[in-house]
């Protein structure tokens, strides 16, 4: 209630399967938990604690109970076209929601690495799915982005628009094309790498049809603590023409500051200035 008049979770349609006998020794033990529709209003105060830093955590044993602290595990959590709502008072960002996701939990206990999937599936035309695979943790209560993670993230035939509209992304509005790729991800202690490729077909920028494919092969890291993104390898392909960028990006000011370097060869001018 301290952090918000608003539900942290409420849903539709809740399904829970609990262990009987590890109740005897007051351990909670959950088979399967299934959320159905629910809505997830996650808050960040001010001084930077969300309100789900608690979850799972051990309660100290009072002087009426044993010795022993409680303990709780979940065989399997699903959330099936969740919505979430992330308001970030720390940063001063509005709030923001995103729709239609997908996530499977299982294995998690708050002391040991556990698996996910997590899926969106965008509105619009065809089979748009953009899909996280992978374990993680223990999960880091006091900075959720320092859980370690390591795992592989999916885009198959997304339409720019659509996660324009999804991310809330100032960096993608007028900009449209679709996106396939895949990428593998690892976190650890608050340092975020990425390394994969991605295609874009019948890009538009500015609302003008670029008139061939761009491919990324990329690998790049990032320091989540200082906002910092390294660019160890960027070879970019706008349709025949390569192109390879190197690099920082240090995007805690505004503007975002740029430290890199562009490379391209045999690149005709009239492409030059077209681009």
């Amino acid at each position: 209630p301290k952090f918000s008049s608003e539900p942290f979770i409420q849903t539709q349609l809740l399904s829970v399967s609990v262990k009987l006998l590890p109740l005897l020794s007051k351990s909670v033990e959950v088979d399967s938990l299934s959320l159905e529709r629910p809505n997830v209003n996650l808050i960040r105060n001010a001084q930077g604690v969300w309100n789900f830093a608690s979850l799972g955590q051990t309660a100290p044993a009072s002087s009426s109970s044993s010795s022993s602290q409680q303990g709780f595990s979940l065989g399997e959590l699903a959330i099936n076209d969740g919505q979430v709502a992330i308001t970030d008072l720390k940063d001063k960002r509005p709030k923001t929601v995103y729709d239609h996701i997908d996530i499977k939990l299982s294995d998690f206990a708050p002391t040991t690495p556990f698996n996910i999937e997590a899926s969106v599936h965008l509105p619009g035309s065809g089979n748009q799915e953009v899909g996280l695979k992978g374990k993680g943790g223990p999960l880091s209560h006091e900075s959720p982005a320092a859980t370690p993670f390591k795992g592989s993230l999916d885009l198959k035939n997304v339409e720019i628009a659509g996660l324009q509209k999804f991310l809330q992304s100032p960096a993608l509005v007028k900009t449209d094309g679709i996106i396939s790729g895949h990428t593998d991800i690892a976190n650890e202690s608050g340092k975020m790498s990425a390394s994969g490729q991605m295609t874009v077909d019948k890009p538009k920028l500015h609302g003008i049809e670029v008139g061939y494919p761009i491919n990324a092969d990329y690998n790049v890291s990032e320091d989540l603590t200082n906002d910092q993104l390294r660019i160890d390898k960027g070879a970019i392909k706008l349709g025949q023409t390569p192109i390879s960028v190197t690099g920082t990006v240090n995007h805690k000011p505004t503007p975002a500051q740029l430290d890199v370097v562009l490379k391209a060869d045999n690149v005709a001018i009239a492409e030059i200035a077209r681009l």
